[in-house]
């Protein structure tokens, strides 16, 4: 019994030491800042294309939350900024084809392309509240005509609660199961039991297969410009992992880095290379504001400078005690601006001065 009880107090301490419990936040941005129009219940990822649009996924819930009432009347959907004009507001892109734009519910998303056509392939993933299962949705997208065309709906077994995905070919990609289970008390039983079931799996076109497991809360995938390396955002242990890819896909590891605050998306400058990690620095904060959207949490970006697979620097970019952005889960840079995005609240733009261009 003492043995037990030791057992016991031993995981207490360390779920509150994990937690952040007594961790405080300064406020500091690389630049004059404001929220987005258009973006009230979140802006969980995002994708930067060519010429400065961003595509934006927002009215995310996850599968344990999603029946709490604060999330009743909030409507899922996909939207575009326009980098160019920091000014202006997200404008939500129309869905046309087979897929129930009223049961939306997107999470990560990733992007290929653009073809010769100009059309990039999307794929994000979809938490439907009238499915019990998650899905990947695969759209296609051209500029020139602002509206999303429905292909392809991928399910498959191994899916649990995916989080992230990233498109590593028109036709492939590779998700995280940030947790096994997609019940409510699955989830948080491998919240409060600390369980390292998180997977990465990978999608061949046709069947998806796991490729690595063992994490506590496998988060955001981001890949190299020359989609050599896959990133991985292990939540849990507040760690930011590199492959390198192999010839069978598979995942071999170089490197794992403390980051010390939980990271959520992962968004990859295409012309440095560059991480930029929306990320959680007080995780209980995180975990209240989730059921309670009213309950602010404190926002962060830092930036990880990547050479030839091996991370050289870490770098806070932007902390926010919860004064303006309320739990940050993204951020990309696109010429000197940043644009950083929350799970389930708005959407801010910050001016990068010289430093972190």
């Amino acid at each position: 019994m003492i043995v037990i009880l030791v057992a016991v107090a031993a995981h207490i301490i360390r779920v509150i030491i994990s937690s952040d419990v007594g961790k405080e936040v300064l406020n500091h941005a690389p630049g004059k800042c404001h929220l987005v129009p258009g973006i009230e219940n979140g802006s969980e990822d995002m994708i930067l294309l060519d010429g400065g649009i961003a595509i934006i996924t927002s009215g995310h819930r996850d599968p344990d939350v999603k029946h709490l009432p604060c999330y009743k009347d909030v409507q899922g959907f996909i939207g575009m900024f326009d980098m160019n004009k920091p000014d202006g507001a997200v404008v939500p892109l129309h869905i046309v084809g087979d897929i129930d734009t009223d049961d939306l519910v997107p999470h990560g998303i990733t992007y290929w392309g653009p073809n010769d056509q100009g059309e990039y392939t999307i794929m994000f993933v979809n938490h439907p509240t009238k499915l019990d299962h998650d899905t990947v949705e695969i759209v296609s997208f051209n500029p020139k005509m602002p509206q999303l065309i429905h292909k392809k709906t991928i399910t498959n077994t191994l899916f649990g609660f995916v989080n992230n995905i990233v498109a590593v070919s028109e036709d492939t990609f590779y998700a995280t199961n940030i947790f096994y289970h997609h019940s409510f008390w699955g989830i948080r039983l491998e919240k409060l039991l600390m369980l390292k079931w998180g997977q990465v799996m990978y999608y061949d076109g046709s069947d998806v297969s796991v490729v690595q497991d063992g994490y506590a809360a496998s988060n955001g995938l981001a890949r190299s410009p020359d989609n050599k390396y896959i990133y991985l955002a292990e939540a849990g242990a507040k760690s930011v992992h590199v492959y390198q890819r192999g010839n069978d896909n598979s995942l071999i590891l170089k490197e794992k880095v403390a980051v010390h605050t939980l990271p959520d998306n992962i968004e990859v400058s295409r012309d440095t290379g560059d991480l930029w990690i929306g990320c959680h620095p007080i995780i209980w904060k995180l975990h209240r504001h989730l059921d309670d959207t009213s309950q602010p949490a404190p926002s962060q970006v830092i930036r990880l400078q990547v050479k030839d697979g091996h991370v050289t620097s870490v770098q806070d970019v932007y902390s926010d005690d919860g004064h303006r952005l309320w739990g940050s889960s993204a951020a990309l840079r696109y010429k000197n601006g940043l644009l950083i995005g929350t799970v389930v609240h708005k959407m801010a733009y910050c001016q990068l001065d010289n430093l972190y261009m």
